[in-house]
Parts: C-alpha cells; structure tokens; sequence
C-alpha cells in the first residue's frame, strides 16, 4: 500500500519528478498525451494502468468471498 500511496501523493502534489521516477520504477508506459496530465486525471491514468478495477475486484471475490455451497449454509435461515 505505501508505494500506492507514495506515487498518488507525489501526482497530487505536482511532485513531476518523483512521480515519473516513481512511474519508471513501477515499469509503467505512458504515452506523450499522458505524459502532459496532471492532477486527477494523470493519477487516474497510472493507477488504472499499474491496478485495474476489474482485475483487483475480480480476484478479491475469488479469494475472499466463501463458495456459494458453504454460504449457503449460513444464509438459508436469514432468508427464511
């Protein structure tokens, strides 16, 4: 979480530098048009392409929500 949170601070900040080196560091490749962001919308852009919603969401249901045969278990009275 820190190098999350160390990359969106330094985009917020307008830090340039650091937060390119930070980008470079996390092997992230933008383009020139992205390169010229600022602000919200360059920190939407490095966040989106280093984590994806989708991908991240996806595997926090795989490992964390219970398989639908044991919920069942434990659901079936609140639904009665």
């Amino acid at each position: 979480m820190g190098p999350i949170c160390e990359l969106a601070t330094s985009i917020q900040r307008q830090e340039e530098e650091k937060a390119f080196q930070l980008i470079e560091k996390t092997k992230i490749v933008l383009t020139q048009e992205e390169k010229k962001l600022k602000g919200k919308e360059l920190n939407r852009v490095v966040l989106g392409r280093w984590l994806p919603a989708a991908d991240c969401l996806l595997e926090t249901i795989i490992t964390k929500l219970p398989s639908p045969k044991e919920a069942q278990q434990y659901r079936t009275p609140y639904l009665y």
